[in-house]
């Protein structure tokens, strides 16, 4: 995947679903740090299209939320 394909993506599918959904605003889009997402040209694009993007902490499991929710689901399938 590179920046331009994201963007294309994004734009054919993030913005209606969040224009639509989000009409009022408020939403918030979460993306690992992948380079096509943290490019200049993703940024500008969120910028540009008024989107806000979630922070995202640098590459550690032990800061990744999911990772934490993974854990959970393994220990409940293993019941």
């Amino acid at each position: 995947m590179n920046s331009i394909k994201y963007k294309e993506i994004l734009t054919k599918y993030l913005l209606p679903t969040v224009r639509v959904t989000f009409a009022e605003g408020g939403s918030i889009f979460q993306q690992d740090l992948a380079p096509c997402y943290t490019s200049k040209m993703t940024q500008n694009f969120f910028k540009d299209s008024k989107l806000t993007g979630l922070e995202w902490p640098s590459n550690s499991p032990d800061l990744n939320p999911i990772e934490n929710l993974w854990a959970i689901i393994k220990k409940v399938a293993e019941l």
